[in-house]
């Protein structure tokens, strides 16, 4: 595995991993949350500092929302591939030394 990663490769694989078919489809939604959230304000003649408050906090909540559920859902696989992994070692059938590596 490679470790010495430089910068600009890193840029350059965000930028791929960005324009993915994973990862693409979630912007236009991300934005209609964020601009929903922004129209609400400025029909109120709020205050621009509240307003970009505003928008900071429906964005942080957005990432906190989207992370709390890839790392559920990411720790639950490393738990599932765990229990596996433990009852196949104590297993001595050869089905599943042959299935589970």
């Amino acid at each position: 595995m490679i470790h010495d990663v430089s910068i600009p490769a890193a840029l350059i694989a965000g930028l791929v991993s960005f324009l993915s078919p994973c990862v693409l489809p979630l912007v236009p939604p991300y934005l209609i949350y964020l601009t929903g959230a922004t129209i609400e304000h400025v029909a109120n003649d709020e205050a621009v500092s509240s307003s970009k408050r505003a928008v900071m906090i429906s964005a942080a909540m957005f990432v906190l929302g989207f992370s709390t559920v890839f790392v559920a859902l990411g720790a639950s696989a490393s738990l599932i591939g765990a229990l596996i992994h433990a009852w196949s070692a104590s297993s001595s059938s050869s089905w599943a030394c042959t299935f589970s590596g």
